[in-house]
């Protein structure tokens, strides 16, 4: 019989419900990101009602995103034994890992033979991939970006720069990191290289214009972002760009720019769209201080 697979979403509790331990003394320390913890074994924290731990793996798959694949139950006694609850092989939970799920305690080699763990469970060998391989590395620091996590992104698309600096992709990723830690002047470094290699990639612009009005050149901003939309064939990625600049023309009362923009904004923003929203409500606001 097949095993059955199942796919949930970890759900999100705060530190100080789940570091209680019924007075029990345990050497878990939920110190970890789980992003931090690919291809380990790991322990996820309890509710505060609850007296029972979820063991298991984390690791990438490339379709699904982020998994935690719990392999057994366990309790901890009133001695500080920790005691296995009986395990159906035939039922294994994947957990989808999001971007607010907690901190997670990895479990040291000693703890993991007490709990009858293999150094590499068996199955994983079906999602292990090569550590060179450039597209892994862009779908991982992609899977990374996607969550937040931009640093850790870099220790992957930058290890993938190195060798294959123009591989479809890598760039925009790498600008989308950089940008989201404030490094604007090394995304330009990766966006202008992209974007001369490969000029009519609209997405590169989107970054690339970012990083400019981050730093407050705004004819290069402007530029890049008439370039992207020249370039563009997606209403949403226009209005993303566009977006940037008419936030920023309304935070400085430019009224002129605002308008410009604004009126551009309306030839490619769906009606009762975020961006319309945005737009009335900052027209609406625009002799408010700020």
């Amino acid at each position: 019989m097949k095993s059955i697979y199942f796919y949930l979403l970890i759900p999100f509790f705060t530190l100080s419900s789940i570091a209680q331990n019924d007075g029990k003394t345990v050497d878990l320390k939920f110190d970890t990101n789980y992003y931090d913890a690919l291809d380990k074994w790991v322990i996820f924290p309890k509710q505060e009602k609850d007296t029972v731990y979820s063991a298991g793996f984390v690791y990438l798959d490339l379709k699904a995103g982020f998994t935690f694949n719990s392999e057994l139950n366990f309790y901890i006694d009133n001695q500080g034994k920790w005691v296995i609850l009986k395990k159906n092989e035939k039922n294994i939970t994947k957990q989808l890992l999001l971007q607010n799920t907690p901190k997670v305690a990895l479990l040291n080699p000693l703890k993991r033979k007490e709990l009858v763990l293999p150094a590499t469970p068996l199955w994983f060998k079906n999602y292990k991939n090569p550590k060179t391989s450039t597209a892994n590395l862009i779908k991982t620091g992609a899977a990374l970006n996607a969550i937040g996590a931009y640093q850790k992104a870099l220790e992957y698309l930058l290890k993938a720069y190195k060798t294959t600096p123009n591989y479809k992709g890598l760039a925009l990723e790498i600008g989308v990191s950089y940008n989201a830690l404030k490094q604007y002047d090394k995304a330009i470094e990766v966006l202008n290289k992209a974007t001369t290699k490969n000029p009519t990639d609209a997405y590169l612009y989107r970054e690339f214009g970012f990083a400019y009005l981050n730093l407050l050149k705004l004819d290069e901003a402007e530029a890049l972002y008439k370039q992207g939309l020249k370039m563009s064939k997606d209403n949403q990625l226009n209005c993303e760009m566009i977006i940037n600049l008419v936030t920023y023309y309304y935070v400085q009362k430019d009224k002129a720019k605002f308008d410009g923009w604004a009126a551009l904004l309306k030839t490619y923003a769906q009606p009762n769209s975020q961006y319309i929203n945005y737009l009335d409500h900052f027209t609406q606001e625009w002799e408010t201080e700020r």
